[in-house]
């Protein structure tokens, strides 16, 4: 073989290795270095690529690999501008562990476990930048609830999470608590399952949900079972259908009762008319490009 064409070789698959050891050196770094060590570099890289201060970050903890996960033992953050929605962020402990590969190549988000403590997040009507240059419209990149991937969460735990929106209508603050809520994995007997309670404004919550095993979300033949109970105050909903993530169909029967809006809608800091106390049960079939509301009652 001539003395060029083996050096050609050499070079095309140089060439080829190249982006394989790249990315090898890279998930060293990621997973090898102690972040932790490094925070005025990680607080320095969010304020360069956001509008937000970090007052404080520590317990830095990111890896990657077959899973990513990334969390902090506590952040603070405001935003610098007042501009944005989100005016502060404050977290005592956040943790998030999700699967790579069905993200990437199946258009699944699985998320392992999730963990937030102690988070506090303060919103406020937005404001338009007179300096932001003007985004043109463009249809294709326009949100849809129908982008999102199918998620599955094995395990969750929120604790002492509180909500504040100041940008309501009526001039009072919405606020949401949530005392607690968590999802268990899914066992042989028993289902996955949620729970969660709190306050939404002055007003007691509680959410029970019950849904389909992992074997049964992997199915893509298979409908995926759910049923999400809820009750606010003295309202309440019982919701239980089916969900076809890969076609975009679902289909819940839902029961709705309570004893009017006049609570429910100062809460929520709704600026809309009252209805007496009510008594419906209904059903939602939902496809990629329509949601239908039918056998009202």
């Amino acid at each position: 073989m001539k003395p060029a064409l083996v050096k050609l070789i050499r070079f095309l698959i140089a060439l080829a290795l190249t982006p394989i050891v790249l990315a090898i050196l890279a998930l060293l770094v990621i997973n090898i270095v102690d972040w932790d060590k490094h925070r005025g570099f990680v607080a320095q890289m969010i304020e360069k690529f956001s509008d937000y201060k970090v007052d404080h970050i520590e317990g830095i903890k990111i890896g990657l690999l077959t899973s990513a996960e990334a969390g902090v033992d506590r952040i603070k953050l405001h935003h610098e501008t007042g501009y944005g929605a989100l005016k502060s962020l404050e977290t005592r402990q956040t943790y998030l562990k999700l699967k790579v590969f069905p993200l990437l190549f199946s258009d699944s988000l699985i998320i392992q476990n999730f963990i937030l403590d102690g988070a506090r997040i303060d919103l406020q009507k937005a404001k338009v930048d007179p300096n932001a240059p003007v985004a043109e419209d463009d249809e294709d990149s326009s949100f849809t609830l129908a982008k999102l991937p199918s998620i599955f969460i094995n395990s969750a735990n929120v604790r002492d999470f509180n909500f504040v929106y100041a940008g309501t209508t009526q001039g009072e603050p919405f606020k949401l608590r949530i005392e607690s809520a968590g999802v268990t994995a899914p066992k042989s007997d028993k289902p996955s399952m949620l729970n969660a309670e709190g306050k939404l404004s002055n007003l007691p919550f509680e959410v029970v949900g019950a849904f389909g095993s992992f074997d049964a979300f992997r199915d893509a033949d298979a409908a995926y079972p759910a049923r999400i109970k809820a009750k606010i105050a003295d309202h309440a909903l019982d919701a239980r259908g089916t969900i076809k993530f890969r076609d975009g169909l679902s289909h819940f029967d839902v029961d709705a009762s309570g004893p009017g809006l006049v609570k429910l809608k100062e809460a929520l800091k709704l600026n809309i008319g009252d209805i007496p106390p009510y008594k419906l049960s209904f059903a939602v079939d939902k496809k990629p490009d329509v949601i239908r509301f039918e056998d009202i009652k």
